[in-house]
């Protein structure tokens, strides 16, 4: 029969599958958590006063969820225990850094350090995920770049307008990535940045995207500007995106 209790030992079972199969490949894999710590890492995610490490009164992977909806404007989740006070209530609200977004240069390895280890937000959660693409598929990605960045260098002259060299180096970008693909036959890899800040109130919550974003990602990350987008009126699934659901592994 299946059961939530059911799917989550499968799910445990298959993470072991994919930690086996990460050894075999010399991809170190530091700690598996069991069903009850994943929950405590979901619970102190969706209501930060929890410790992530605290398995306190988690018998079953669903007894760390706690209730939420969509804010009415749009802007946050509000997870909230409605068994408990006021004072438990949360306020979630999620970006992603576009691909367009993403420094012209070459990020350095550190590159996630602002926001990771220096950022004054006090509550946030940094996702990283990196989609493999096949040669085929990262061939005509970069040619639509190519193509792209071309056609917005040409308009520019054509409209006598006062070169910035934004659209120069975005097609040398765009040629490169072309020329990699095109004549070493390697393959794609996008990279994808999900940050997601948490507050007790709209105001602090407003207050926490404004600093994340301008401080830590435009200022110090050298993000273009408008290159962090927030999910609104799709933080819903946009606050899925951010737990450790295991959605990085596709389904062969």
């Amino acid at each position: 029969k299946v059961t939530p209790e059911v799917l989550a030992e499968v799910a445990f079972e298959v993470t072991g599958d994919v930690t086996r199969t990460l050894k075999s490949h010399e991809v170190a894999v530091l700690k598996g958590l069991s069903v009850r710590q994943v929950a405590a890492v979901v619970r102190g995610i969706l209501q930060p006063h929890h410790d992530v490490d605290s398995t306190d009164g988690i018998v079953g992977f669903w007894d760390a969820w706690p209730a939420f909806q969509p804010s009415k404007g749009g802007e946050s989740v509000i997870a909230y225990d409605p068994a408990a006070p006021e004072s438990t209530t949360w306020r979630h609200s999620s970006a992603v850094i576009t691909r367009d977004g993403f420094p012209d240069e070459l990020v350095e390895g550190r590159w996630l350090e602002p926001v990771v280890l220096e950022s004054k937000v006090s509550h946030r959660v940094v996702v990283t995920q990196f989609g493999l693409v096949t040669h085929r598929e990262a061939r005509l990605i970069a040619k639509d770049q190519l193509t792209a960045a071309s056609v917005r260098l040409v308009k520019q002259r054509r409209l006598g307008e006062t070169p910035d060299g934004e659209f120069e180096d975005a097609r040398t970008l765009a040629d490169a990535i072309t020329r990699d693909i095109t004549r070493y036959s390697n393959a794609g890899v996008i990279p994808i940045v999900r940050v997601m800040v948490s507050a007790r109130t709209p105001r602090a919550l407003r207050a926490a995207r404004e600093d994340l974003a301008a401080a830590d990602v435009e200022r110090a990350m050298h993000v273009k500007p408008d290159g962090l987008k927030w999910q609104d009126r799709r933080q819903a699934p946009a606050m899925l995106r951010m737990l450790p659901l295991g959605m990085e592994v596709p389904r062969p």
